[in-house]
């Protein structure tokens, strides 16, 4: 959602370039992706032998993408949304579409689905962390540097765009604090994967304490061109002690 030359893979890549020798930061991500697809990537471009490997979990959707991933595997029904409670979600998210557009399903959806089933939450958490740890264990057995890193929505650390956050919310009927189960989820997931000795960054303390600043877009809550370098500044001292000298 920036120019290339923009995104923090490429800021850090300048970053380290300027601190020292060469490296060159591949970005691989790809929209619309979660937990199950960062690890497919790491699998698939292992012959490129990388010195590091860093996939950033989004709390604000990639527990619905691993959710449903893990259902793709595990053949669960969707009964559950078949009754007057599923009816209500999906009525709730028709609405606060028709008010609001995609994006509101994209960045809404999610607290909603596991507000409203918090046993689906709880197969995506877990989903989540044994992706990433999947990941780390690959990049042990490579001798590759890993770096799992969180970075929370826009409403968990800016308050710039506050009352048409509180219009979505009231449209999918979701409180200030059941739209919390995202950055909840997020510490959760982080605390599993530290219990591992597995190296996290949370941005979100960062993007809090960052000023005035928006580092998110306002019409799809991705990051802006100052968010990009607020997180490229953040991975630039991670990174580089586990590059080789």
């Amino acid at each position: 959602m920036v120019e290339n030359a923009e995104s923090f893979s490429n800021v850090l890549e300048a970053h380290l370039a300027a601190a020292g020798p060469h490296v060159e930061v591949i970005n691989a991500g790809v929209g619309n992706t979660g937990p199950h697809n960062y690890l497919g990537t790491l699998q698939r471009n292992l012959y490129l032998k990388p010195d590091v490997f860093i996939a950033v979990l989004y709390t604000g959707n990639d527990f619905v993408n691993a959710l449903a991933i893990s259902d793709f595997f595990s053949k669960r029904p969707e009964s559950r949304l078949e009754g007057d409670d599923g009816q209500a979600y999906q009525r709730m998210m028709l609405d606060a579409y028709k008010s609001f557009g995609a994006t509101v399903v994209d960045r809404f959806n999610q607290a909603l689905k596991f507000t409203r089933f918090p046993a689906d939450g709880e197969i995506a958490l877990a989903a989540s962390i044994d992706s990433f740890r999947q990941m780390a264990a690959i990049c042990r057995e490579q001798h590759i540097g890993f770096l799992a890193v969180l970075l929370p929505t826009k409403p968990d650390v800016e308050q710039d765009d506050r009352e048409a956050f509180l219009d979505v919310l009231g449209t999918c009927g979701l409180s200030e604090a059941e739209y919390g189960i995202d950055a909840r989820m997020g510490a959760r997931w982080a605390e599993a994967l530290r219990a591992d000795g597995i190296s996290v960054l949370d941005t979100t303390d960062a993007l809090r304490a960052a000023g005035d600043t928006p580092h998110y877009w306002r019409k799809d809550w991705h990051l802006n061109v100052a968010g990009h370098a607020l997180v490229a500044g953040l991975l630039q001292p991670v990174v580089a002690p586990l590059l080789p000298r």
